[in-house]
This record gives structure tokens, sequence and C-alpha cells, in this order.
């Protein structure tokens, strides 16, 4: 049975927490998802260096400002950004699977102090 459907029966304050923490997973799932599609995004600029030469000229653009470069040095930008990317997505997973942990305790908890009363309300 979903906790969803204990609602009725519990106090206000833990509703609030559970909704809360509902609210924060998501919060952590969206942050992933847009570290994960920049990465992406940054393999795929990073790809496209390939096989030039490190001193090769190239023009790089951002917000309608150009400016001149070499391959070598956008390539090492932008492996720096990969990796702080990376770094801020192991972080995003890490404190999701930490809020996965605890909602999987509370929601035992609220099971074991509510669920069998619902039970008991609905035979």
């Amino acid at each position: 049975m979903p906790v969803e459907d204990i609602f009725p029966i519990l106090p206000q304050e833990v509703v609030d927490y559970l909704l809360e923490q509902k609210q924060q997973e998501q919060q952590l799932s969206d942050e992933k998802k847009k570290l994960k599609e920049g990465m992406l995004k940054l393999e795929d600029q990073i790809m496209l260096l390939d096989g030039r030469q490190d001193d090769e000229l190239c023009t790089i653009t951002s917000a309608n400002v150009y400016q001149k470069s070499n391959v070598g040095n956008v390539r090492d930008i932008l492996v720096v950004r990969l990796s702080k990317s990376m770094d801020e997505y192991l972080k995003a997973n890490r404190k999701l699977l930490k809020l996965h942990r605890q909602m999987r305790k509370d929601k035992e908890i609220v099971y074991n102090k509510w669920g069998n009363r619902s039970r008991v309300q609905l035979v």
C-alpha cells in the first residue's frame, strides 16, 4: 500500500515532511538530469576537437562574443568543465541516495506506527 493511502490518518506534520522529501527528491533528480545533459554536451564538444593539433587555431563563441584560441586551450578548458560537472553530478547522486535511504526508513516508521490503524479502519 502506498504511503499516500494512509495520508488521511497521518498528522499534518508527518504529511508535510513526507511531501517535502518528495519535493527534494524531484529537485535532486532534475539537477542530476541537467548535469548529465551538460556533461554529454561537453563530451560532444571535446569529441569535435579529436584529431586536431593542439596548436591549431579555432574560434569559440558564447553569447555573440567570438574569440580566437588554440585547440589545446579549448580542450583543456572543456576537460576542466567536464571534471567539475562530474563532481557536481556525483554530489547530487550521493545526496539523492542518502535521501532515498532516509525516505525508506521514514516510510517504514510511518507504516509501523499508522499503517496498521488504516487497515483496521478500512476493514
